[in-house]
């Protein structure tokens, strides 16, 4: 321990720190004094053995609550600290700026695009399409649609297409890759869904769609990128609002989880009609619950839900063969999240965002919630930046099969032995394309080799520590590392 001495930070809890590359120093923000003294705004930087302060005040509110922690992160691209919360600010010489706002009312879908690894969520505001991506914050998108904002649209990535997509209730159809959006709107029938559930069809590489104008008109439609055909949905459903669909990779089939007004069975598709699966248990019936396929183990999750106005407190897995409740270990998520659950597969991270939908409150402000879970069992996750070999398997970047979320977007690792499940066809390194989440040290061989960067933690022959000292610390003699400028005859203890 080192005694900063009098004029440091006061005492807090729930600060965030950070490593500022650029300026070789940690700095530490906000929090909340203790024992009472409040919410704290300011930014302290630790350097030289002292700490000293720079700004005053100057972090929102928001992204300063205990209830709604913030993280922090230094951006070598744009040499920069930055925290989120609901929003982003950057830090800059003269004080913190916003970068942007986040969504002011409730979502109402989301899908994950594994390509360039960010959520394209719906929500019911003025900006209705919102980017987000958890390292970086919100971004918002513009819009395709003509009257905004539409109570209920439906959301899917296709595969096959590359890109998302959005069916509205009018049965508007439109794509979205990343840079504007295109009018996929097919002549002809197409459906007519005031709630829409969605899903992608892996193996028959189309979108399958399940609702109607009302709960009694509900059908099957399919999606295949040129047009929409019709199919029935089987008696007993009870009508498709609050529906959910999920593409199990396993049976390569695509299961309605249906809702609180069924019989509680759970059917599956098989491409041409719905068959009703033999299973010993399955999840009570209930409404908006929320539910994924989740790559990192290969299996489905489902969590949350409500039914006759109670919240569904439970979380299930399907592993290909049996549905299983799970006891989840740490805190668990209040009943604002559970009963209307939001779900993300951030694969890149190895969890599964889960946000509450802004519906804890009937009005505006609506309080905004993120809780996570992962199946990683407390190991340390790979670094997968080609860097370093986090998890100590001997394996570092496209090598080790736990990259497989910026290596093999649509392949995860657990599904390698399904032969039929990746042809070798998808997005990947070694397909001669720099995706988006690939990089030079990730994989030289699509985007060609890297140039030195502040920020990078590799302390390469155009950086010293004068020009970035975070990348080149002074060398140290006895600290077990042979860096640049030591040897045998200078210190043998490092050499």
């Amino acid at each position: 321990l080192v005694d900063s001495g009098p004029g440091g930070p006061s005492p807090r809890e729930g600060a965030t720190m950070v490593f500022d590359q650029a300026r070789g120093a940690m700095l530490l923000m906000g929090g909340r004094g203790v024992p009472l003294e409040g919410d704290l705004y300011d930014t302290w930087i630790w350097q030289d053995g002292q700490w000293a302060q720079l700004h005053a005040d100057g972090l929102s509110a928001t992204a300063n609550s205990l209830e709604n922690p913030f993280s922090s992160w230094f951006d070598p691209t744009i040499q920069r600290v930055a925290v989120m919360s609901d929003v982003v600010q950057e830090l800059y010489d003269d004080g913190w700026q916003f970068l942007e706002e986040a969504p002011q009312d409730a979502f109402t879908s989301s899908v994950y695009d594994p390509l360039r690894a960010v959520a394209v969520v719906y929500t019911r505001d003025d900006v209705p399409f919102w980017e987000f991506d958890p390292r970086i914050g919100w971004k918002p998108l513009p819009s395709p649609l003509t009257e905004v904002p539409i109570n209920s649209l439906g959301l899917v990535f296709d595969e096959a297409r590359r890109e998302v997509v959005v069916v509205t209730d009018a049965g508007e159809v439109w794509g979205y890759a990343g840079s504007q959006w295109v009018d996929r709107t097919p002549p002809g029938s197409r459906p007519q869904a005031s709630n829409p559930a969605l899903a992608y069809d892996r193996l028959r590489k189309s979108v399958v769609l399940v609702g109607g104008p009302t709960e009694g008109e509900s059908a099957t439609w399919v999606w295949d990128g040129e047009s929409w055909t019709q199919h029935s949905l089987p008696e007993g459903l009870g009508g498709s609002g609050s529906a959910q669909l999920v593409y199990d990779r396993h049976s390569q089939t695509t299961f309605l989880i249906p809702n609180s007004q069924s019989d509680g069975a759970i059917w599956s598709w098989d491409g041409s009609s719905w068959l009703r699966p033999i299973a010993e248990v399955e999840p009570p019936p209930r409404d908006n619950t929320g539910v994924l396929f989740n790559g990192d183990w290969g299996g489905i999750e489902l969590f949350g839900g409500r039914v006759t106005g109670l919240v569904r407190r439970d979380h299930w897995q399907w592993d290909g063969n049996l549905w299983q409740q799970i006891v989840s270990v740490g805190e668990r998520p209040p009943d604002s999240v559970f009963g209307s659950p939001m779900m993300i597969h951030f694969a890149r991270d190895h969890e599964v965002l889960v946000l509450n939908n802004r519906l804890s409150t009937s009005v505006p402000p609506y309080t905004f919630e993120r809780w996570s879970f992962s199946v990683t069992d407390g190991e340390p996750s790979e670094d997968c930046t080609g860097l370093f070999d986090r998890d100590q398997d001997g394996l570092t970047g496209c090598e080790d099969p736990d990259c497989w979320p910026v290596c093999d977007p649509l392949c995860p690792a657990a599904l390698a032995d399904l032969e039929l499940d990746c042809d070798g066809t998808e997005p990947h390194c070694g397909d001669g394309q720099c995706g988006q989440t690939e990089s030079c040290r990730l994989c030289a061989e699509d985007c060609g080799s890297c140039l030195a960067q502040c920020g990078d933690g590799l302390c390469e022959s155009e950086e010293s520590l004068d020009s970035c000292p975070g990348d080149c610390p002074p060398t140290v003699c006895g600290d077990s590392l042979c860096e640049a400028g030591e040897d045998a005859s200078t210190c043998a203890e490092d050499c």
